[in-house]
């Protein structure tokens, strides 16, 4: 297969480079060349992963980031191609990320965070002068939780965007249809939605919104493969009553795990901590079940269970393993470093983005379920058994 301006020289690359990188430069410079002028089109995805011998992944980032440099332009259902230079030629894309659970991007946890960051630089530096909306639970406390999420809706109707990053929030089970309402309230406006992390509901409902989120799943199943290759086989899974299918996901990642190993899971290692972790929840906890791990869903749990087994006389990664999931910095209160699944929050950003811009570009685009995958990062919490 050959191209006019494109060769295999990936092979004879620094390694230092990476793949994404080096065919990024090999496409820029055959442009520059003028091998290729504005608005012809270039090799397909298929045909470049090909020439090229990397996988689509690779090739995708490559020329994701030359479009986000103004170098090339996608149109839906016809190719890729050299943008013109007539700025006027890129579409520009309004997008809002909505964040009912929060009043302020500074209240966002940790990873939540990490992804607004990278959302506001993803579409800040797009070519087409693309505007980034932040919206989170606006309205007075004396109001209404219902109020307040249908007022948030309704700014960002008056903010003009064409399409929503909407980020569900965890709510009592009587109250989860109010993410419902707020997602009626746009999409009939005729805005795209795209949802960032959680579905409206817990499995087995699907909303008919496409879905960017994390592998809980596995990264449940992560935790308790190792905290098994370890020799913990007393564990329990700090959960929440709240509607969330992140947690859900984690705690169902967990039971595959122990059954991995010959661990029959069972509803009583599921742990209810309520609103608060309290002293006595960790007590009555460590009295019953007589674990040798505790798993919570987010790291700050760790946290306030770590703090409260210490004043037990407890040692974290030695009478008993500690994990969580986030790679919060809340952990650094623990008196050991904890393993933890870290949730990367650039490359999950970056689907985002690409996901809401297809759907504004072609709204009878198939629902997909985009999924990122996490990372385990095992620290001194779970250190192995030395009975």
């Amino acid at each position: 297969m050959e191209f006019p301006g494109f060769n295999r020289r990936l092979a004879r690359a620094p390694m230092t480079t990476p793949r994404h990188r080096q065919i990024f430069n090999e496409l820029h410079q055959a442009i520059a060349a003028g091998q290729y002028e504005p608005g012809d089109k270039l090799p397909t995805e298929a045909e470049l992963t090909e020439l090229y011998g990397v996988s689509r992944t690779t090739v995708t980032r490559a020329v994701r980031d030359l479009q986000n440099e103004g170098i090339l332009e996608r149109r839906r259902g016809s190719g890729t191609y050299v943008a013109r230079r007539d700025p006027a030629s890129s579409s520009r894309a309004d997008i809002a990320f909505f964040t009912p659970f929060v009043t302020s991007p500074g209240h966002l946890p940790h990873v939540e965070g990490l992804i607004h960051h990278y959302l506001a630089s993803i579409i800040g530096r797009s070519p087409s002068q693309s505007r980034f909306v932040y919206q989170c639970l606006s309205g007075d406390e004396s109001e209404s939780i219902e109020v307040r999420f249908r007022d948030s809706a309704r700014r960002i109707l008056e903010s003009d965007v064409q399409g929503v990053l909407f980020y569900p929030a965890i709510l009592p089970p009587e109250k989860m249809h109010l993410n419902q309402m707020a997602v009626d309230l746009l999409a009939t406006a005729g805005l795209e939605i795209v949802l960032v992390d959680r579905e409206l509901d817990c499995t087995p409902h699907r909303s008919p919104f496409t879905r960017v989120g994390y592998d809980n799943v596995r990264a449940g199943f992560l935790i308790a493969d190792h905290l098994a290759q370890v020799g913990r086989r007393r564990m329990v899974f700090v959960g929440s009553s709240s509607v969330a299918t992140a947690i859900e996901d984690r705690w169902t990642g967990f039971c595959a795990g122990l059954l991995h190993h010959g661990i029959s899971p069972s509803p009583e290692m599921l742990l209810e901590p309520g609103d608060t972790v309290t002293a006595s929840f960790c007590k009555a906890f460590l009295d019953e079940m007589r674990p040798d791990a505790v798993v919570c869903y987010a790291d700050r749990i760790v946290a306030q269970v770590g703090q409260h087994l210490a004043k037990m006389g407890v040692r974290a990664g030695e009478d008993i393993a500690l994990a969580g999931f986030g790679e919060e910095a809340v952990a650094s209160l623990l008196p050991v470093p904890l393993t933890t699944v870290a949730f990367p929050a650039e490359p999950f950003a970056e689907a985002a983005c690409e996901a809401i811009l297809e759907r504004i570009e072609n709204s009878d685009l198939p629902i997909r379920q985009i999924i990122i995958d996490t990372e385990l990062i095992v620290r001194q919490s779970t250190s192995a058994r030395t009975e």
